[in-house]
């Protein structure tokens, strides 16, 4: 199982498709996803609130930004 790590906040587009990327590649990754509002962190919101979404996967890679089911599925297979 992956540990997944999704940095999001309430209104990002760009985040609500992430979502529906990493829902729909869940079919073919056991993940664990753990979804985190950078809004309720001052520390968090100030480290992403340029880049979100960020998805990192635990002893894998980062996406950040404009995520695409390409970059997704690399920083899910990485360290695999």
């Amino acid at each position: 199982m992956r540990r997944v790590t999704f940095y999001t906040k309430p209104g990002c587009h760009l985040c609500e498709q992430a979502e529906e990327l990493l829902a729909d590649l869940r079919r073919d990754y056991d993940v664990h996803l753990t979804s985190i509002d950078i809004t309720a962190d001052l520390t968090l919101f100030e480290r992403y609130k340029y880049e979100i979404p960020v998805v990192v996967v635990e002893g894998g890679g980062t996406v950040a930004g404009r995520i695409d089911e390409r970059l997704l599925r690399h920083a899910l297979n990485a360290g695999a």
